[in-house]
């Protein structure tokens, strides 16, 4: 993985950080040979500072992956680790090195998340700028006997090293499903899996391991209807426990999110899943509960249905719960694919356009520093891209996870609904004025930039607002009661 990452950092600084217009720059690693001058000439080189260990997350090892046989795979979550790097900007002229230096600060500042894909699914890396003690240049320029070259320091967070460990046998015996959703297969974002299932499911191991207690009492022993009832009511409490740490442990999450705005974008949306959660552990409870009066005569029916609490493919908490992350997962995909589009007409209007005060911008004017020919491509895409964008809401008032009954999903259609409606204007006034006016030799009017001006704005203004509000905040929070109906 820490290749894989390292490797993904090259390639977007040499690919897209840098404004080559048509000059091949060169990206490298710090050459190992033990001379002096191990530094690649007018070049970028990237050297591995450091790395460390994200110990908030750091997970503890568990045996519950099923395996042939009577076998457990020893594993631990995937630790997370902050990569730290050294870029170094060798240069003969001080101005090139300085202009590379400030296109790379510029690209990661917009870029500050990238995708490294690690067991089969993307890993979210969050690029955080650091910096240097005195001390720390001074050591690296004579280190690399290079005094005042411009250097940056990035920490990578949340690389993934792998915790499978090898196959131990276990105490209790684990049946074989192909069928199961695990954590590394699931279609969810690894830092959910970090911050929300890892912890649930540590949590939650207190109540295997009161469950595998209660279900191996040797029947043939003195005193074995007193142990089942000692044992039962100790399952009763675990679950009780359990509740109250798993409701504990949402509360702490959402204290967090008027703090920290970031946060609560990040996970809210996922909380409807654990309030589920709760839900379940409660229920199980007094299910389990009302044989409290015939436990030794149940016995074995008590034990098969507690043991499909825990490891049931249709009851398992576990199990259940990575469902309804991965069932979140989805459902926030639709969102994220309407966002990206217009995050990418966004991007290529600010190109074109300036948006004139602070946002959200109600007025823009031309970029200036663009010749006809740039400005006349700029409208082409602009147009392509609204055209896109209705596409998107067309397929995804299509989508199969919005056929179902009730309020909260039609609520939710009718207002992608309305927003493709409100592509409709724009995506035809871009279209009549490229007809009529975007041919390369055609010589532009103020008049005409005039219209074309006019057409971004409201162009801006409808594939970005519904009723004042930010589109993706709109569906955002109608999206929660859908994810709350399926939870409660």
């Amino acid at each position: 993985m820490l290749s894989s990452i390292l490797h993904t950092i090259k390639t977007e600084i040499a690919e897209y950080a840098l404004n080559k217009e048509e000059k091949h720059i060169n990206v490298h690693f710090v050459s190992p040979n033990s001379s002096k001058e191990n530094l690649y000439p007018e070049s970028i080189n990237i050297a591995l500072f450091g790395s460390n260990q994200e110990r908030d997350i750091k997970g503890c090892t568990t045996f519950n992956v099923s395996t042939s046989g009577n076998l457990g795979l020893a594993q631990k979550p995937p630790l997370k680790l902050s990569i730290d790097l050294l870029l170094l900007f060798n240069f003969t002229k001080y101005s090139t090195a300085l202009e590379y230096y400030e296109q790379v600060i510029g690209f990661f500042y917009n870029n500050d998340i990238i995708n490294v894909s690690f067991d089969g699914y993307d890993n979210r890396v969050e690029v955080l700028l650091s910096n240097f003690s005195d001390r720390n240049e001074i050591e690296i320029w004579n280190s690399f006997n290079t005094p005042g070259i411009p250097m940056l320091r990035y920490f990578f967070r949340y690389a993934l090293v792998s915790g499978k460990v090898k196959q131990l046998p276990i105490v209790r015996k684990v049946s074989v499903d192909t069928e199961r959703i695990s954590p590394d297969k699931a279609i969810i974002d690894a830092m959910i899996l970090s911050f929300i299932y890892y912890p649930i499911e540590e949590i939650i191991q207190n109540l295997v391991q009161k469950t595998t207690a209660f279900c191996s009492i040797n029947l043939t022993e003195k005193d074995t209807d007193e142990t089942i009832d000692i044992r039962f009511q100790e399952l009763l409490d675990c679950y009780k426990s359990t509740f109250i740490k798993v409701q504990s442990f949402r509360l702490n999450f959402e204290n967090q999110f008027e703090a920290e705005p970031a946060f609560k974008k990040e996970f809210k949306s996922f909380m409807p899943s654990i309030n589920g959660l709760e839900i379940l552990i409660k229920e199980y409870r007094e299910e389990l509960a009302n044989y409290s009066f015939s436990i030794v005569k149940k016995y074995e029916n008590l034990c098969l249905l507690s043991k499909s609490n825990i490891d049931g493919k249709k009851r398992g908490l576990s199990l259940l719960f990575l469902e309804k992350l991965t069932s979140a997962t989805a459902y926030l995909d639709i969102i994220k694919s309407i966002e990206n589009q217009i995050l990418t007409f966004t991007t290529v209007g600010n190109s074109a356009y300036i948006g004139v005060g602070k946002p959200p911008y109600t007025s823009f004017k031309e970029n200036s520093q663009l010749s006809q020919l740039q400005l006349q491509k700029k409208w082409w895409e602009l147009e392509d891209l609204i055209s896109k964008l209705q596409t998107c809401y067309k397929a995804q008032i299509q989508n199969p996870l919005l056929d179902k009954k009730g309020n909260v999903y039609t609520e939710f259609i009718q207002l992608l609904e309305n927003c493709k409606q409100q592509t409709y204007i724009p995506l035809e006034t871009f279209k009549d004025l490229n007809v009529k006016y975007n041919k390369r030799v055609t010589l532009l009017t103020d008049a005409v930039k005039e219209d074309y001006l006019e057409a971004y704005t409201q162009a801006y203004n409808m594939t970005h607002y519904i009723t004042g509000v930010f589109i993706p905040q709109q569906l955002t929070e109608k999206l929660q009661y859908i994810l709350i109906a399926q939870n409660t």
